[in-house]
């Protein structure tokens, strides 16, 4: 009795699928579109469960992290500081690791907002893991401590 109520279910499941492929292909010319969200709509229409996407606003320093000049300087001070997390060698802020290469970041000391006639200073570069520079970010770790931590050329 069951399996018969379930392939009656089916049967007019499968008979309604047809019916709206049979509607859909009556509606004339392009006239109708299917929305993702809505279903089948007129052409135009404009949908209002279709979420909204947020446009970031484009900065200088945005635009900055763009270009050849950070790409060469982001890749020298990775090579001075030998890929490593300098706050992880000096074995602070909760280090699990102290040779830490893993998800490396070359963060500004002083931020681009800030003062962005330092964003290509080697004194206000340092590497960092992923971890350290979102704390750095933060204020978690203070920009004296991250000075310290640069290392002499």
């Amino acid at each position: 009795m069951l399996q018969e109520i379930n392939q009656l279910s089916k049967v007019a499941q499968i008979s309604h699928l047809i019916c709206t492929i049979m509607e859909v292909k009556e509606m004339k010319g392009n006239d109708y579109v299917t929305c993702t969200y809505c279903g089948i709509v007129e052409r135009g229409h404009i949908c209002p469960y279709k979420p909204k996407r947020k446009k970031e606003e484009i900065t200088k320093e945005r635009k900055f992290r763009n270009t050849k000049a950070w790409a060469k300087k982001s890749k020298e001070i990775r090579e001075r500081d030998k890929y490593l997390c300098q706050v992880c060698l000096s074995g602070k802020y909760n280090t699990f690791n102290v040779l830490n290469y893993d998800k490396i970041e070359v963060h500004h000391i002083v931020p681009l907002s800030v003062d962005y006639n330092k964003r290509l200073d080697n004194d206000n570069l340092i590497t960092l893991c992923k971890f350290h520079h979102i704390m750095a970010e933060k204020g978690e770790i203070s920009q004296e401590e991250l000075k310290k931590l640069i290392p002499p050329v």
